[in-house]
């Protein structure tokens, strides 16, 4: 007796494709900084304007936006008319192929160019409303959120960069001696080599 032969299957399975933002299809920015005012979110100047089941966007953000000059879409703060103040602010999900979106020049930095930075124009850009993602009540939270996460992976980013840099010159020569060493101990026993 013998078992039968399990049955091929018609297909094998494929791995789940990763997604469009992992692949680098899609690429998001954060954009608070305007010009004059920083990243004080209670001082957002980019006015969002409500018409209908739309969302109108003016104004500008500054060259401090991660990611501005090849980014796909991002996260962007704005006032929500015709009030001022955090209470009266947003966040908005917008595309940057949408007519009205304009790039300036990126910024010209010395470090951390893997994350490029400039300005991006909005000339009544219009969004649906859905995009609009936190207003009102919500926003200070979401802001508070957004801003301490993010300043807290750069400084991270920045003190590993730091780190690296200020080590390597100490490790470098440690590493040479400590390589003419064991290359020394193994000319006079080669089995000392395996040690090392």
């Amino acid at each position: 007796w013998r078992p039968a032969p399990a049955a091929a299957p018609a297909t094998r399975p494929r791995a789940p494709s990763p997604p469009p933002i992992c692949r680098g299809e899609i690429i998001s920015a954060l954009g608070v900084t305007e010009p004059g005012g920083g990243s004080d979110a209670a001082h957002v100047k980019l006015a969002a304007r409500r018409d209908g089941d739309s969302w109108v966007l003016n104004g500008q953000k500054s060259a401090w936006v991660s990611n501005g000059p090849i980014a796909t879409f991002g996260a962007v703060n704005v006032q929500l008319e015709p009030r001022n103040g955090l209470e009266h602010g947003g966040v908005c999900i917008v595309p940057f192929n949408l007519p009205g979106v304009s790039r300036g020049r990126p910024l010209d930095k010395h470090g951390f160019r893997s994350m490029p930075q400039g300005e991006i124009f909005f000339e009544d850009v219009r969004i649906p409303r859905r995009y609009m993602i936190a207003a009102g009540e919500t926003y200070p939270a979401h802001v508070e959120n957004t801003l301490t996460g993010f300043n807290a992976s750069v400084g991270a980013l920045a003190l590993l960069g730091a780190g690296q840099t200020g080590l390597q010159p100490l490790c470098h020569p440690w590493h040479r001696r400590c390589r003419s060493q064991v290359s020394r101990i193994g000319q006079l026993d080669p089995g000392c080599r395996e040690a090392y």
